[in-house]
């Protein structure tokens, strides 16, 4: 089994027995993963978003430039999408 399997059913345990998915510990919130590894998780996407904007990058994919300040024309056509469909189904 790849290593990225071994995690994935690693986590999968870990939440389906209460515990936390990232660092196994008892859960202190409702959720997947405990407070203090939300917490770091969080850190690191701001900081991840940061660097990406200073560079001028897309903070969605971080590949492409970023189109108007906000994400690349990528991205931001396949938001205008997603949320085009999801306007059509509650329309429906």
């Amino acid at each position: 089994m790849a290593h990225r399997d071994k995690r994935g059913v690693e986590y999968i345990h870990r939440v389906d027995n209460g515990l936390c998915g990232s660092c196994g510990k008892p859960l202190d919130r409702n959720g997947a993963i405990c407070e203090a590894c939300r917490l770091k998780r969080k850190e690191a996407n701001v900081a991840r978003v940061a660097r990406l904007k200073e560079a001028g990058l897309c903070p969605i994919c971080g590949k492409r430039p970023m189109y108007e300040g906000l994400s690349c024309a990528l991205c931001r056509d396949k938001k205008q999408r997603v949320e085009s469909a999801r306007k059509e189904r509650r329309a429906a």
